[in-house]
């Protein structure tokens, strides 16, 4: 009797290893695809779009980061379709001032990478194709060691942009007259109706444009915003928002 009580009981201990052996497997098993799963490397959704938003701000504010003696404008932005890594492809004119020697470039390219609140830029150097170069381009996942913070920025409160917008077309005025005839409202080509007469002008437009914004009012035209600007001289000028950056004057 003592002896089948005996071998019942190395039968329990035995059925009991067994099954604290089987746990102590499935645990490991676990947690080794737990692990294969955070070493997994991250996806990064490469389709690209156009963009027209408040990014562009924030571009802008990284560009004259890197260049603190040239402003710019952006003209178009590619951007692949991702929440945890953005390359942004710019295409963008650029504007050097200094204290003898002031250039104007056009349409140079550049590439922002941006992950986690840091950021790389890459010159692309010049091309008429940023939306050619954003599809042909590797993206790929960024260590976010090899990158740079992004600190505070001031974009954009109204005074500051409007004084820019009005900044920016005096620049074009002065090195791209051909442009800045693109960026006058249709209003104003009906007074210029030609860009001949534009350029003929064009001292006085320079003369009678002041970046230096006193007050101003918004209001809405078709959809856009319409800024109407004072400035310190009592004059004024209506600035039409298409969206960030791309505007129209009028006065």
């Amino acid at each position: 009797m003592k002896t089948v009580d005996k071998t019942k009981f190395m039968i329990l201990i035995s059925l009991l290893l067994i099954s604290i052996f089987i746990v102590v497997l499935a645990i490991k098993i676990s947690s080794k695809k737990e692990g294969n799963n955070n070493n997994k490397e991250y996806v990064i959704n490469t389709e690209i779009e156009e963009i027209k938003n408040d990014s562009y701000y924030l571009l802008d504010y990284i560009l004259r980061n890197n260049e603190e003696s040239a402003s710019f404008l952006i003209n178009e932005v590619y951007v692949n379709k991702d929440e945890k890594v953005k390359y942004y492809f710019i295409d963008t004119d650029k504007f050097v001032k200094g204290f003898n020697v002031s250039n104007y470039y056009n349409n140079l390219q550049y590439l922002i990478i941006i992950k986690n609140g840091y950021y790389k830029i890459i010159n692309l150097g010049d091309s008429n194709d940023i939306k050619k170069t954003s599809y042909n381009y590797e993206i790929k996942d960024i260590d976010t060691n090899s990158l740079t913070k992004i600190g505070n920025y001031d974009y954009r409160d109204d005074t500051i942009k409007l004084t820019y917008y009005l900044e920016t077309f005096k620049d074009y005025l002065r090195y791209n007259p051909e442009k800045s005839y693109t960026m006058i409202s249709d209003k104003l080509k009906e007074k210029y109706s030609t860009y001949n007469s534009y350029y003929n002008d064009l001292e006085n437009i320079y003369n009678n444009i002041n970046s230096f914004v006193s007050a101003y009012r918004i209001e809405n035209e078709n959809g856009l915003k319409k800024y109407i600007v004072r400035d310190n001289n009592n004059k004024i000028v209506e600035i039409i928002e298409e969206y960030p950056m791309h505007f129209r004057i009028n006065f």
